[in-house]
């Protein structure tokens, strides 16, 4: 007779589906952040579980072979984090991302150290990965071909399919790495799941029309297929034909041409991101920018290059669409080199799990998903939650029969680690659907007094979100020009200069910052208040210093220096317009896949 689970197993076991079922799944569209403040959120509270577990547990499996190389990882991020130049992106992420934070590394790690405390060769769980995924395909292709029960947040970007995560290179980095997964399933353990998952997992990967995803899961399913077809019995191989293989892209061949369709590619952009990415790198080349700081050094140092062929000045990138050149411009030598030896460990813990009697074809299929994973960050950034799968692929691979000591240590700094950032992703999600509620209101032509307050209290919530404070000036302005009392516009006046010199104060690197601060010192001048142009035009220009090539910003300082009379500077100012306007001629957005 079965066992009956224990509360313990039942936690922790409630962590780890919630990290694989609901993290992916979760959306909403009362947030701005809607594809990654909840799924963040129950990130959190899936570590908390998972401490609460391990805190009951007596006893846990040991994962083997990455101890030296997650400290080193952690010293590197942490040494990075403390010379960043932001430390608000460093430590929470960049907004609408957050997933290469110092928050969610850690809670990566928490993930890791949770699955890995299984049992080893344990199949519950990546049943479970698979089944989801399945689901998840299952929907990309609706949605592909026009079905989606799930309006107006889940929606095609330019004919491709983005499921519950919201961006299909995320989509197709997840669907990628399951593949190989679900083709060990088909092949090896469950076919009644196995197959009709990995169908549904290669049309959902056909549905995103991403490459880079088509590449790595190429390279994941011929190399689980290479490390066991060969080693297989021959019962198993005639059990299982090639035609069988086949048969689970058959979905992907079908849908290829319609994903293909209206497709604009970026690669000459992606390359060009790589050179500022370098460009970075150069510049602070030990520690590098920070962690998920890229953004903030790509909008400084982007070329003219970039600018013309995405076709639009506004156009930023927060990743360099490849892993090391990632590493190198954000954590520097330092933490590149720590990443590199993590790679390198997980390789050696892999090929121990592979040669252990029982675990081989598993650990296959494992490892073959992690590789496409790998191939796919050559050329696409990764989200929160393929991360979060990540982690649980490298703590089913890396668990060891050996029974640990008492895990009550790495319980209590679960527990404390979900705690601290459930109460806090909890405060970041409040500010965001305040600011949506905000836009909600002007959207809907509603009071700009009700849509002031929302904005508010989002700045309110996170003030250190410069992101919340554009928005918030400009219906200061609105609302400046809209009242006749002198009293009210001169409250109005100083509640938008009061929230830039708060931004700047926080965020004293974001261009945001300096760009709202301008703003509000300018509509002083625009009121009277002439002395407020020179603290207006060093707003600006220290903006320019950190966004050169954004127009609005260059016309904004040009209107400062033609107030002021300052012909040379009105001359200089026309001349980078008419350059920029030239290089990008108002051509639509380009999307890199």
């Amino acid at each position: 007779m079965d066992q009956p689970q224990t509360p313990p197993a039942l936690f922790l076991r409630a962590g780890l589906w919630t990290a694989v079922i609901a993290v992916p799944l979760a959306w909403s569209p009362s947030l701005w952040a809607g594809y990654t403040l909840p799924k963040l959120l129950l990130t959190a509270c899936a570590v908390l579980l998972c401490g609460i577990g391990l805190l009951q547990r007596p006893q846990a499996g040991r994962p083997q072979g990455l101890g030296l190389a997650l400290s080193l990882c952690a010293v590197a991020l942490a040494v990075s984090t403390l010379a960043s130049q932001d430390y608000f992106t460093s430590l929470i992420g960049r907004y609408n991302s957050y997933e290469l934070g110092l928050c969610a590394l850690l809670l990566y790690a928490a993930v890791y150290a949770s699955a890995a405390s299984l049992a080893p060769g344990s199949k519950e769980l990546p049943s479970v990965i698979v089944a989801i995924c399945g689901v998840l395909g299952a929907h990309a292709v609706l949605q592909r071909l026009g079905i989606d029960p799930f309006p107006p947040m889940a929606q095609l970007q330019q004919h491709r399919s983005v499921s519950t995560l919201g961006s299909p290179i995320d989509l197709g980095a997840y669907l990628a790495m399951t593949l190989p997964l679900a083709l060990h399933w088909a092949m090896r353990e469950n076919p009644g799941l196995g197959w009709p998952s990995a169908a549904l997992i290669a049309g959902g990967l056909a549905a995103t029309g991403t490459r880079g995803a088509w590449l790595g899961a190429a390279f994941g399913c011929a190399g689980y297929l290479a490390l066991t077809l060969r080693a297989a019995p021959a019962s198993l191989r005639k059990a299982n034909p090639l035609w069988l293989v086949l048969a689970g892209f058959l979905a992907c061949a079908a849908i290829a041409p319609i994903a293909a369709r209206d497709w604009k590619m970026g690669d000459s952009a992606r390359v060009e991101i790589w050179r500022t990415a370098w460009l970075a790198f150069q510049e602070r080349p030990l520690l590098g920018h920070g962690p998920d700081s890229f953004e903030i050094a790509f909008r400084r140092l982007r070329t003219e290059a970039y600018c013309q062929k995405m076709g639009r000045t506004d156009a930023f990138q927060g990743h360099a669409h490849n892993d090391m050149l990632q590493a190198l411009a954000t954590t520097g030598l330092f933490g590149a080199a720590a990443y590199l030896f993590l790679l390198a460990s997980l390789l050696w813990a892999w090929r121990k799990t592979f040669e252990e009697p029982g675990r081989g074809e598993l650990a296959a299929g494992l490892g073959a998903g992690l590789l496409s994973l790998f191939i796919s960050m050559k050329f696409n950034p990764v989200s929160l939650e393929v991360l979060i799968l990540a982690a649980v692929f490298v703590g089913l691979l890396t668990s060891s029969p050996r029974a640990g000591p008492p895990s009550r240590a790495l319980g209590l700094c679960c527990l404390l680690l979900g705690t601290a950032t459930t109460g806090a992703v909890f405060q970041l999600t409040r500010a965001d659907r305040s600011f949506k509620a905000g836009h909600d209101v002007i959207r809907d032509n509603g009071h700009g007094n009700i849509a002031f307050l929302r904005f508010t209290e989002a700045s309110r919530l996170n003030p250190y979100e410069s992101f919340y404070r554009i928005p918030l000036v400009n219906l200061l302005g609105d609302m400046i020009n809209a009242v006749p009392d002198k009293t009210a516009k001169a409250k109005l006046l100083g509640a938008a200069i009061d929230s830039g010199q708060q931004a700047v104060t926080r965020r004293p690197q974001d261009a945001n910052s300096h760009y709202i601060l301008g703003m509000g010192l300018l509509m002083a001048a625009q009121l009277g208040l002439n002395q407020k142009l020179a603290p207006a035009a060093a707003s600006l220009d220290a903006a320019l210093r950190l966004e050169p090539n954004f127009i609005p910003l260059l016309q904004m300082r040009r209107e400062v220096a033609v107030r002021a009379g300052d012909t040379a500077k009105i001359s200089a100012l026309s001349a980078d317009i008419k350059r920029i306007e030239i290089l990008t001629p108002g051509s639509p957005l380009n999307h890199l896949e």
